[in-house]
């Protein structure tokens, strides 16, 4: 597998041909997601030092990808894994995580993480804690570093949508890049990512603590209107999330058209016929 692919489609190169965009297909992580970077190397650590020793026991509240991840990586190491979920999570989700031998905990979106809170005080497990540990971003440096290595391009900007930040913050830091938030209009909801100002995660909130060097807000009819876009490895599927990501990659090209960018994206494989 070819750890970075290039961005071949001529929706955007008719517009950009000087621009160079890259990603990843880190859908064809075991865990399914770029989220494995954090949560297989997260619970490493935790069990090298010893932070696993007494509860055997992990717990995280997600909506998604990280929940999935960590239960793959939970299970392979004999951990036992915890998951809380929105009560409107679906079933194909409840389905994986149960695959997975993690036992779930459906809570109401509203005091959902007061309920874990409460639950990780009261239980005998560790909690994994992705949304508020800042430290978390360290575990995504590698690809940024793999990146300019790879690459090696005079100057790169990191682009992704956000939901901790984590992977945004881990990678620019790792290219030493610039570092674009890529972000719905208010009133759009796209799976695992969120507008910082319409969704606030209080006063601890990791994207408010760290920041951007720009943000771009993207309207609906502006993401890339398919699920399946032209590489130089051939066709990859994407999800929404990246394709709210590309739509942003037009805005900043638009001013910046000669450009390299690493286009974060969680889910992205290769299609297959």
């Amino acid at each position: 597998m070819k750890s970075f692919v290039k961005i071949v489609d001529p929706w955007l190169l008719e517009r950009f041909p000087d621009a160079q965009v890259y990603t990843s297909l880190e859908g064809e992580n075991p865990g399914g997601s770029i989220k494995d970077h954090m949560t297989k190397n997260g619970l490493e650590e935790m069990l090298a030092k010893g932070e696993l020793e007494q509860t055997k026991a992990v717990s995280e509240i997600t909506a998604g990808s990280a929940g999935v991840s960590l239960a793959h990586y939970a299970k392979e190491l004999d951990i036992d894994c915890h998951i809380f979920l929105p009560d409107t999570a679906s079933a194909n989700l409840q389905n994986d995580l149960k695959k997975l031998g993690a036992k779930l905990y459906l809570s109401n979106i509203s005091t959902a993480y007061d309920d874990y809170a409460k639950f990780v005080k009261e239980s005998d497990v560790t909690a994994f804690d992705q949304m508020f540990d800042l430290e978390k971003a360290k575990y995504y440096q590698p690809i940024g570093h793999e990146f300019v290595n790879k690459i090696r391009p005079h100057k790169c900007a990191v682009l992704g949508g956000v939901g901790t930040g984590h992977s945004l913050e881990g990678i620019s830091a790792g290219a030493n890049a610039m570092k674009i938030s890529c972000e719905p209009e208010p009133g759009v909801e796209v799976n695992g990512v969120r507008n910082i100002d319409e969704q606030q995660l209080g006063d601890n909130d990791p994207c408010v603590l760290r920041g951007f060097d720009d943000r771009l807000i993207v309207k609906k009819d502006e993401f890339y209107p398919e699920y399946l876009i032209f590489t130089d490895a051939g066709q990859i599927e994407i999800c929404d999330s990246f394709r709210l990501v590309l739509g942003a990659c037009v805005e900043f090209l638009t001013n910046n058209p000669k450009s390299t960018i690493f286009a974060i994206g969680a889910k992205n494989r290769r299609f297959l016929l």
